[in-house]
């Protein structure tokens, strides 16, 4: 079976890669094609719509720091509002970002 792979993504279309693909197509992996961007299939697109349209719509903000901070209290807002609680996590240090500074 030959899989379908994008252009776009150059590692995935190397020579090696495609020497390899019958072997793991017999083992049981098989690749497909993605479109280049599809919002559908990324989750988080559809919490930002809804973050946009609905807890921040219409406010504008002086810089990015207040902006961020807008989001933040925003989806604290829509957890409390859901009754789940939001947690951050801080991809530099690899760990839960501070729960005190997810207020604002």
């Amino acid at each position: 079976m030959q899989a379908n792979l994008s252009p776009i993504a150059s590692i995935y279309t190397s020579k090696a890669v495609r020497q390899r693909l019958p072997i793991w197509h017999a083992q049981g992996l098989d690749f497909f094609q993605l479109p280049p961007y599809c919002s559908e299939m990324n989750g988080i697109e559809t919490e930002w719509h809804q973050l946009k349209a609905h807890e921040i719509r219409g406010t504008m903000f002086d810089n990015t720091y207040d902006l961020a901070m807008g989001v933040i209290a925003a989806l604290n807002d829509r957890g409390a509002k859901a009754d789940y609680v939001l947690k951050r996590f801080n991809f530099a240090s690899n760990r839960q970002a501070n729960p005190n500074l997810l207020t604002t």
